[in-house]
């Protein structure tokens, strides 16, 4: 009832205008599939150990953490005569 809302209004406010249907029923596709296949995936590898859930769930923190850092330019280099 909270988060929905601000994250379709979100999407709509990135998207460009012929494409803000496609975005918000991406959203929904990748949450509806994170809802349904977390659980399954996440039992399965508590069931082999503990360790194994949390060492993905740590994996999967660094990925997403640099993902979200920006990429660095390339300086220009300038070439003396």
């Amino acid at each position: 009832m909270v988060s929905s809302p601000v994250a379709n209004a979100s999407l709509g406010s990135l998207a460009s205008p012929p494409m803000v249907a496609r975005y918000q029923g991406l959203y929904g596709v990748a949450y509806t599939i994170g809802t349904g296949a977390g659980p399954l995936i996440g039992g399965a590898l508590y069931a082999i150990g503990p360790w194994a859930l949390w060492t993905l769930v740590g994996a999967a923190g660094l990925l997403s953490a640099q993902l979200c850092l920006p990429r660095r330019r390339p300086e220009s280099t300038v070439e003396s005569a």
